[in-house]
């Protein structure tokens, strides 16, 4: 997931459940390479389908910040963040 500005995010602070609320991620979410960026690892073969991504973070400027993205795909998600 990439923001509009650095972000710090403790591990396991993105989770990804499937439409009957299982969840799907492989629980080792956290920093991705660049600042603005999370990382969460889905496991191979993850089918096609609806996915939601609930993630929680604290902004550069010492704000949280937290949402829930919906998506179609197992591979690409869209945030959108909640204040």
């Amino acid at each position: 997931m990439t923001f509009d500005e650095p972000v710090e995010v403790a591990a396991g602070s993105v989770r990804v459940y499937d439409t009957a609320r299982n969840r799907v991620d492989l629980g080792d979410s956290g920093p991705g390479s660049a600042p603005e960026e999370i990382r969460v690892t889905l496991p191979a073969g993850l089918a096609e389908g609806a996915y939601v991504a609930t993630w929680h973070a604290v902004s550069l400027d010492g704000h949280p910040v937290r949402g829930a993205s919906f998506s179609t795909s197992a591979t690409g998600v869209e945030s959108s963040t909640s204040p």
